[in-house]
């Protein structure tokens, strides 16, 4: 039992080794940003997790909940749930690296990089570390528009009304989804664990909206504590995730209801409001992180990033919050992102990082009559893709006062766009909660109100929970049917297999970058690495190899891949057996 233990775990070790190759350190030219200290803010990329071991499994184990363990199986039952991404970074190479720098910010498994603030000088110490693969600016977000308050006029006859429920002068934004229908079936989002990202949120003087919000935890990845209401720092940190919170996790019959007052929440503070304040996405990596390590189900971010990226960088594999994203919708999340509030351009697009992520869902904005708000951003995004993904009401929409614990107000924008319409995906999952975020999004694209004609205004259109309801439960959704987005690798069987000397290992890629194949035996040596080339998208390669003088038993092929345009890396792995 011992020895099959062992061989397990050597498999899942050797089917996880890291990318060794990759760009060089970042080129002069490119620009960083600084804080108010002057210090250059920086992710520094390592080439590998260090030696890899079964402690460090155990150790990827320990970080994720059983509930986080349970989604994952969701997406594949035959996959190993804990894969090379969760290993934690190695802690020799931050021990070697603290020093150099003058601060570590933040740390990131899933992107084996720490961003840290260090001086130009300094900066070119960190470059010349065997270890680093690649050094990368923090990017920052734009500093939010802000739009004043406005109070929500109370109707003596107001359509407010539906079944049992009273929702006030938010009906409308309920309404336009049909998230109404389904709350009379009872489905208000218990059971669904939802992580909000946003600036903060006021709970310790809390809004009565919020009088039986369920929250799980909360963490500010700012000022690294459990508090994520207003601080010391700023006393307009908590104001923008108490409205974003409001539109889906609220509920104060006869003024507002969200549209999941009954899930679960997780809220993380990774944003400030203060204008001269970077509000710099590695807290945001930060914070999906953790929300994926608790086992969220739905993350709902508003927040997003473009200053630092241009329109072509909107490509689904440039933006590192984009990158970190898609990783938690491969991991089993299902993450919708605000589209943004940059208006409509006829050359490009306007999209916000990480919007543009491949299995991102990008939010748009309506009125209350189903019209596109102007403010919204448009697609599609930079690689051809239809952007925005879905839409929902965002203007004029009903929320909790920041300035007063019972007052209610409304305003504009696709950060209660997204909210909303990210509270309608978990009554979905609360009603079927064996779905995973392909499925979801299958059913809310292909039952929205343009289904049959998205564009790049509104996307598959405006979401219709009933009509997803019904298409789900009347559809047979096939889990093979339902993919994500292509991987990079296509990796096919070698053949033959098994082999006497001879085999050949076959792949495609789905976008053109630098490959690397290297064989292991079972030991995690390396036995054979071939040279590294440059290929094309589209094609099936073959590359054959010989393995001479290696004694019989199981091996394993490493593909290695950097995408040429945006440097991001990828891995496959495969087994083959020698026999002689």
């Amino acid at each position: 039992m011992k020895q099959v233990f062992l061989l397990i775990g050597i498999a899942f070790i050797l089917s996880a080794l890291p990318v060794t190759a990759g760009s060089p350190a970042s080129a002069p030219d490119v620009k960083f940003e600084q804080n108010q200290k002057g210090d250059l803010i920086a992710w520094i990329y390592f080439k590998d997790k260090g030696t890899l071991s079964t402690l460090k499994k155990q150790k990827a184990e320990r970080f994720l909940t059983q509930r986080a363990i349970a989604r994952r199986l969701k997406q594949n039952l035959n996959t190993d749930p804990i894969d090379y991404s969760d290993f934690p970074i190695a802690q020799d190479y931050v021990r070697v690296l603290r020093p150099l720098v003058h601060k570590v910010r933040a740390r990131s498994r899933w992107l084996n990089a720490v961003s840290v603030e260090l001086s130009a000088e300094q900066l070119q110490q960190v470059r010349r570390l065997d270890f680093v693969d690649r050094i990368r600016p923090v990017h920052a977000s734009r500093p939010r528009r802000t739009l004043p308050e406005k109070a929500v006029a109370h109707k003596a006859n107001y359509l407010a009304k539906t079944g049992s429920l009273d929702y006030g002068a938010s009906y409308d934004q309920i309404h336009l989804i049909n998230a109404d229908v389904l709350h009379e079936k009872g489905l208000y989002g218990q059971g669904v664990l939802i992580c909000m990202l946003d600036d903060g949120f006021n709970l310790l003087n809390h809004h009565i909206a919020f009088d039986s919000l369920d929250v799980q935890a909360t963490w500010d990845f700012i000022h690294d504590d459990e508090s994520v209401d207003d601080s010391e720092y700023d006393a307009t940190e908590g104001t923008h995730g108490t409205k974003t919170l409001s539109t889906i996790g609220g509920y104060t019959p006869g003024s507002l209801i969200g549209t999941a007052y009954k899930a679960t929440y997780l809220l993380a503070k990774t944003e400030v409001d203060a204008s001269e304040t970077p509000v710099e996405e590695d807290y945001w990596v930060e914070g999906i992180e953790w929300a994926d390590s608790l086992g969220a189900d739905v993350v709902s971010s508003s927040l997003g990033y473009i200053d630092w990226y241009t329109w072509q960088d909107m490509d689904g594999e440039t933006a590192t919050t984009t990158i970190a994203a898609d990783l938690a919708v491969e991991k089993g999340i299902l993450v919708l992102n605000s589209a943004g509030n940059e208006y409509d351009n006829a050359d490009h697009n306007t999209l916000i990082a990480p919007a543009d992520g491949n299995n991102v869902l990008a939010v748009a904005a309506t009125y209350s009559d189903g019209s596109r708000a102007s403010f919204s951003s448009v697609g599609p995004s930079a690689d051809g893709r239809v952007k925005p993904d879905i839409a929902a009401m965002g203007a004029g929409v009903t929320y909790a006062s920041s300035y007063s614990d019972s007052g209610f107000a409304s305003g504009n924008g696709t950060s209660f766009s997204c909210p909303i319409a990210a509270g309608g995906a978990a009554l979905l999952l609360n009603a079927f909660p064996d779905l995973t975020p392909a499925q979801i999004q299958q059913a809310l694209r292909n039952t929205a109100s343009q289904s049959d004609n998205p564009d790049k205004y509104l996307g598959w259109g405006i979401i219709d929970l009933e009509a997803a309801y019904n298409y789900i439960e009347t559809s047979s959704l096939d889990k093979k049917s339902l993919s994500l987005q292509p991987k990079q690798v296509e990796l096919f069987p070698n053949y033959p297999n098994p082999f006497n000397p001879t085999t050949t290992i076959s792949y495609r890629l789905q976008r053109a970058g630098t490959v690397e194949i290297s064989i292991f035996n079972m030991q995690g040596q390396k036995v054979l690495e071939l040279p590294k080339i440059l290929q094309a998208s589209g094609n099936i390669y073959y590359r054959t190899i010989q393995l001479k003088n290696k004694a019989s038993g199981l091996y394993y092929y490493h593909i290695q891949t950097a995408v040429t345009a945006s440097g991001r890396r990828y891995t496959e792995t495969g087994k083959m057996l020698l026999l002689k």
